[in-house]
């Protein structure tokens, strides 16, 4: 069992949430993926990922997002890579 509440803030997760949110919008997802968003506040769950990931899990995930989101922008940019896209409908 995924523990959704727990790693709101994990960079995989976001990208799968919003994923999986843009193509259940779209009419779009086709496979069976058993996805509830999280119910419970991430301390009432038990944890063994250690102190890191309780404090990891106390940021906000919109800044986590925005945090990430920088991350992979200033690495792109050390590499001379972009990874900007645009989506057309």
């Amino acid at each position: 069992m995924a523990d959704w509440a727990r790693n709101a803030n994990d960079t995989a997760f976001i990208v799968f949430r919003d994923l999986y949110d843009l193509l259940e919008q779209a009419g779009q997802r086709t496979a069976v993926v058993h996805y509830q968003p999280a119910r419970e506040r991430w301390l009432d769950a038990p944890s063994t990922r250690g102190v890191a990931a309780a404090l990891t899990a106390l940021i906000p995930v919109s800044l986590s997002e925005k945090m990430a989101a920088r991350s992979v922008r200033t690495f792109s940019e050390r590499i001379g890579h972009s990874m900007r896209y645009q989506l057309r409908w």
